[in-house]
């Protein structure tokens, strides 16, 4: 194993470390409101890449419709699609009705287990795509749960990477604590019976 590779392993086990540490401080002192359920979470060390682009409509269509989607959904002007293993809904009359990526207002959506895009409108031709790439190492360190929300799509679940990092508490440097600053839409989860 490479040496920079070590290093990267040691300062992941040193975030892991600290986070535990903090947690139990909040614990004994009563304060939990910052770390909400943190016991009963599953919490990983994984390098987070983050970038921004801004993409007039043209460019915007031609990237989208070039892309194999995990899962995603999307509201546009006039309706909401979900997306899965790039099959888009709604459709109607037996008919799929694809969506016009040139009226997109937002979007979350998982390229695979790894990548995620979140389209958001600027006004006018203006969209910003904010993509997020977990496990690059050259991304930087951030703890990462798996949560899981009930949708309104028949008993479906959502279920979304939630990132946090030890930042300053409103810019106070003396006062540092893990915060959420980051979630990325995984997939749609089984579809569930409700009784």
């Amino acid at each position: 194993m490479s040496e920079s590779r070590m290093t990267m392993l040691k300062e992941d086990a040193d975030i892991l470390a600290g986070f535990v540490a903090e947690m139990k401080t909040h614990l004994r002192s009563g304060d939990r409101t910052d770390l909400p359920a943190a016991l009963d979470r599953t919490w990983t060390v994984v390098r987070l890449t983050k970038a921004d682009a801004t993409y007039g409509r043209e460019a915007l269509c031609a990237m989208l419709d070039g892309l194999a989607i995990k899962a995603g959904w999307m509201v546009t002007t006039d309706a909401v699609y979900i997306v899965e293993r790039n099959t888009w809904s709604p459709w109607r009359q037996g008919k799929q009705i694809l969506p016009d990526f040139g009226r997109v207002l937002d979007a979350d959506l998982a390229l695979d287990d790894t990548t995620g895009l979140r389209v958001t409108h600027l006004g006018g031709t203006r969209w910003r795509v904010k993509t997020m790439l977990e496990g690059d190492e050259t991304g930087h360190p951030h703890l990462m749960t798996k949560d899981t929300h009930y949708s309104v799509l028949k008993g479906r679940t959502l279920r979304h990477a939630v990132y946090w990092r030890e930042e300053a508490v409103e810019g106070n440097e003396a006062l540092r604590c893990h915060q959420p600053v980051a979630a990325r839409f995984l997939d749609f989860g089984e579809r569930e019976v409700r009784r």
